[in-house]
């Protein structure tokens, strides 16, 4: 039981990594891993502490500053990685860092 758990988790997070430009919702998540929304959320208190939406946000973020440090423009990031708009990636950005993508990597 808890190693099937493990690998559950694992198999979530390697599904989240492989489309972490895709904008999952956890609907999404829980059809491509045939799993429901409770476990799903069980599974990410425990193995992550942390909610799964805030998990694949981490990613995400990750993601973004990747593609930043690889001289990608900000609207080309948005594009490839399925955000509404430049500004809606921006707004994110700020949200989860504090400060604008334009002044991450100036500080």
């Amino acid at each position: 039981e808890k190693a099937e758990r493990a690998a559950l988790f694992a198999e979530v997070v390697g599904f989240m990594q492989t489309h972490v430009d895709d904008a999952l919702s956890v609907e999404s998540i829980c059809t491509a891993c045939g799993i429901g929304r409770t476990t799903l959320k069980e599974l990410f208190q425990h193995y992550a502490g942390c909610g799964v939406m805030q998990y694949y946000n981490h990613l995400r973020l990750r993601r973004i500053i990747e593609r930043m440090s690889e001289d990608e423009t900000l609207g080309d990031i948005a594009i490839g990685m399925n955000f509404s708009s430049q500004n809606y990636l921006t707004d994110f950005f700020r949200r989860h860092t504090g400060v604008p993508p334009s002044r991450y990597f100036k500080g």
